[in-house]
């Protein structure tokens, strides 16, 4: 960071107010993975336990104040020492996942059949999260193109976000079998709150920022991917173009729907399919990429970053990651790029 650039990190908390001359990171892992706020506060002098469960609201103010907030979350671990206290928040998600949510059962009896992933997730929050106040803001809830419903979907002691990205792999625009989109969930952080919604992928086609030496790069380093030519689903392999060259094989099936693989008439031609467009999409992993940088702290995943650099990377990327740390005085940038579509992971 410029020693002229601005820059003035703050931070409400619930009941508490604006807590400044603050230290952290916001970690943005993608992956659909939840946001992860750590923070040093010196000065504060209170329970961990009257602290826990509280919205915070975190504003970067890099280069100018910022009006709505870099991160919204709520404060999930706390620890507290003779100079201050320590915490750990996550985004409005943690309400739907990992191991502060509520798991349930999808049984005969109780299930969302006749409901898409975008119907169901607004109808759970609605009925069994935002009951005291709005945790997680449904304006902005959408569903995926094509909707992928939840019919004969079962589960024991999931998370009603788990039974979300299980379903979302059936959610792919593959009009073009050589250029295949996948959706996530996106994250939207407003003076409301947390909003949820359904977003496909980006083209590499326009670019939201571009990255140079001279403008934005501190540093950076790449790994190239050798290309798989063999998909893999359970015992079933999958080759992609010609067998004369050496085969270089990978295991896809966390990139199928469970359901597709669990079938109690196991389908091959339906297995070749389904690992057909995986390997199409795996094979789009051609560069791993970290940035350090001194600009695109605002910039939101699935932007698409020009690297212009005089190596074979240069060109578009996709953003899939990327990190802030903090203190009063200095804020460092770490981005992280590939050209692959978003993998789905169960959180």
């Amino acid at each position: 960071m410029s020693q002229n650039t601005f820059c003035s990190p703050r931070l409400y908390v619930e009941d508490y107010g604006i807590i400044e001359n603050i230290s952290g990171s916001v970690n943005f892992p993608g992956n659909n993975q939840l946001i992860i706020f750590n923070a040093k506060i010196p000065g504060i002098n209170v329970s961990e336990s009257a602290i826990l469960n509280r919205e915070i609201k975190f504003y970067l103010n890099y280069g100018s104040e910022d009006s709505v907030p870099y991160f919204v979350g709520y404060i999930k671990k706390a620890n507290s020492t003779d100079v201050g206290m320590s915490i750990t928040a996550y985004d409005s998600r943690c309400f739907i996942a990992g191991e502060y949510a509520l798991k349930i059962d999808l049984t005969d009896d109780f299930n969302y059949d006749g409901h898409t992933i975008g119907q169901f997730l607004f109808k759970h929050i609605k009925d069994y999260i935002n009951i005291e106040k709005d945790y997680i803001d449904l304006s902005l809830m959408n569903d995926t193109n094509p909707g992928i419903g939840l019919a004969g979907v079962r589960a024991e002691n999931q998370t009603p976000y788990q039974i979300v990205l299980e379903a979302i792999k059936l959610a792919l625009d593959d009009s073009d079998p050589f250029s295949i989109f996948d959706y996530e969930v996106g994250v939207n952080f407003s003076n409301k709150g947390t909003s949820l919604f359904f977003i496909r992928q980006k083209e590499l086609d326009k670019a939201n920022m571009t990255l140079s030496y001279g403008d934005g790069i501190v540093k950076y380093n790449y790994t190239k991917n050798p290309l798989p030519n063999r998909a893999r689903v359970g015992a079933t392999t999958v080759d992609f173009g010609s067998t004369n060259s050496p085969r270089i094989t990978k295991e896809v099936s966390d990139m199928i729907q469970k359901n597709t693989i669990n079938k109690a008439i196991p389908s091959r031609a339906l297995y070749i399919n389904e690992a057909i467009k995986a390997i199409v999409r795996a094979r789009l992993e051609k560069y791993e990429i970290n940035i350090q940088a001194t600009k695109g702290h605002y910039l939101q995943l699935g932007n698409i970053i020009h690297l212009n650099v005089d190596e074979e990377i240069r060109g578009k990327h996709k953003l899939i990651s990327k990190s802030v740390s903090f203190n009063e005085r200095n804020v460092t940038l770490n981005l992280k790029l590939n050209t692959r579509p978003i993998t789905i992971h169960n959180y």
